[in-house]
């Protein structure tokens, strides 16, 4: 990702071309907690040794090529084990779920064009449903 593609201001990320097949967003939005990350990396943008045009890169400017090895790192230090950086994108569309998007609304966040996919990753367990069938009782 380049710094040309994020506009802090309007709090979004240009993408580009929307792949509407695929239900890919031309933009995506910035939330609060990322608009911050991204505005401390920008302000130390100029203390690199090297300024490129990548918002994550190496000290020699270059761009990572993978976030294996940093995954790894991570993991590690917070001593947590066999977990995949895809299950960051569950976690996150399961807790939209459990908010009470709906599917829609999710899959629209989430660029997936089949509801079906949603559902896939929405790991709901019968306790998180309880408050929908409460919530019948009360009309």
């Amino acid at each position: 990702m380049k710094w040309s593609q994020v506009d802090l201001k309007e709090r979004k990320i240009i993408l580009g071309e929307s792949n509407s097949t695929k239900g890919v967003p031309a933009e995506i939005w910035i939330n609060q907690p990322l608009c911050e990350i991204l505005s401390r990396l920008k302000a130390k943008r100029g203390l690199q040794k090297v300024v490129g045009p990548n918002v994550f890169q190496k000290p020699n400017g270059k761009p990572y090529q993978s976030l294996k090895t940093t995954w790894k790192t991570c993991c590690e230090k917070a001593k947590v084990t066999a977990v995949r950086i895809h299950d960051i994108r569950h976690k996150a569309i399961t807790d939209m779920g459990k908010k009470g998007y709906s599917l829609q609304e999710i899959a629209k966040v989430a660029g997936h064009s089949q509801i079906s996919t949603t559902m896939r990753y929405t790991h709901l367990r019968a306790e998180d449903t309880r408050e929908a069938l409460e919530s019948l009782g009360r009309k």
